[in-house]
């Protein structure tokens, strides 16, 4: 958050958000984990905590082919240093 923005933020209690824990941004979640059926795009798991990956590691990016279903441990395991080529496998995804 820039210097101007949090001095508005800390005047007025309102964050000028709209990417990610925005209302845009839950609607999108929403419509990413239906889409995929609330199953983890890489692990095929379902009913667990889920969480939605931007493919191409920019955040910006949400164009819904961006956006991929995925468990808590793939999206970790996605974003965590490839040490082997299974690591890269999971960070196509």
């Amino acid at each position: 958050m820039q210097a101007g923005h949090l001095r508005s933020h800390l005047r007025t209690g309102v964050r000028k958000n709209r990417g990610i824990g925005s209302r845009a941004w839950g609607a999108l979640r929403r419509k990413v984990l239906e889409r995929d059926d609330y199953t983890c795009r890489h692990c095929g798991r379902m009913g667990a905590r889920f969480e939605v990956h931007h493919q191409d590691g920019d955040r910006h990016n949400n164009d819904l082919d961006n956006l991929v279903s995925l468990c808590r441990r793939c999206h970790i395991a996605a974003h965590s240093k490839p040490v082997s080529a299974e690591a890269q496998r999971w960070r196509e995804y």
